[in-house]
Parts: structure tokens; sequence; C-alpha cells
């Protein structure tokens, strides 16, 4: 918790991840900001007694992949999985993740769908420079002949 003498605002920050305090913030008034100081999210609380205009919460964000292997051989495709699934439990903003293989194989098909889950855009942002999901990322730019991507807000 950050303040000073006549502070018009109280600022607390967080560490993302589940069991944080964030809801309990929330509860008391405090706003996520959206800024990230040392790795963790700031929230501020108004001290100043003036309305301030409304924020809207962040919304849940869908991230969707789709992935089409050079080579997509049974020995890669469980590589890239299994290193896309291990990312649960590693990086703290990644709220779920599904991994799927493709069945049809389809002249229009891709061989991989990955789909993730987060509290928020910041988060995916988060997720997105997280020495985890880099390396995985490394890796993957040596087997992919291309992906797509779509990200969507829930309501």
């Amino acid at each position: 918790v950050l303040s000073r003498p006549n502070a018009t605002e109280l600022s607390v920050s967080y560490v993302p991840a589940e069991g944080s305090p964030q809801p309990f913030y929330a509860r008391l008034g405090f706003v996520d900001t959206g800024e990230v100081h040392e790795g963790e999210n700031v929230m501020r609380l108004d001290l100043s007694g003036r309305a301030r205009p409304a924020v809207a919460p962040p919304r849940p964000l869908t991230h969707v992949v789709l992935m089409q292997f050079q080579e997509p051989a049974p020995e890669i495709l469980a590589k890239a999985s299994a290193l896309l699934r291990g990312l649960q439990g590693k990086v703290p903003e990644l709220r779920s993740i599904e991994v799927g293989l493709d069945v049809l194989h389809s002249g229009r098909s891709y061989d991989l769908a990955l789909i993730t889950r987060f509290d928020s855009l910041a988060d995916m942002q988060r997720y997105q420079d997280h020495p985890e999901h880099v390396a995985v990322l490394q890796y993957l730019r040596t087997v992919l002949a291309a992906s797509v991507a779509v990200d969507y807000e829930q309501p």
C-alpha cells in the first residue's frame, strides 16, 4: 500500500494469481488501473471525496490461435501440444487453456487449435511476454508454416 500525507488516492498492488487480494480490494472500492509495477497489478482508491467517472471493469478475454505445421508428424504435434498445455500453472495470468488436434484433415483445416482465457486484455498481454510463453513460441516458430489468431472480450 502506497500513501502520503494529504494524499488524494491510495494505491495497492498485487500479484495476479489465484487467491490474490484483488477481489477484496475491489470490494473496498479500489479500481484496477491497467498499470503494472515490478510485475504487480496496480489498483487505486480515490480519497478526494470527488465523484469520479465510473471505470468499466476489465472484461474476460479469450485468445484463439489456429496453427498449421510445416510437417504435421505425430511427434511434432505431441511436443507442441505438451509444451502449450505445460503453460498452465506456470503463467499466473492464464486462467484456462485448451489444446486440440484436428481430426478431419480437410483442405482448409489447421493442425492444432489453442484456446486460452484471461481475466483481462492486460493479463493476456502479460502472458504474451512471460518467459515460459516466449520459450514455447521459440519452438513453435521452428515448426509452424502458418498461424491465425482472434482475441475477443466476453460481454
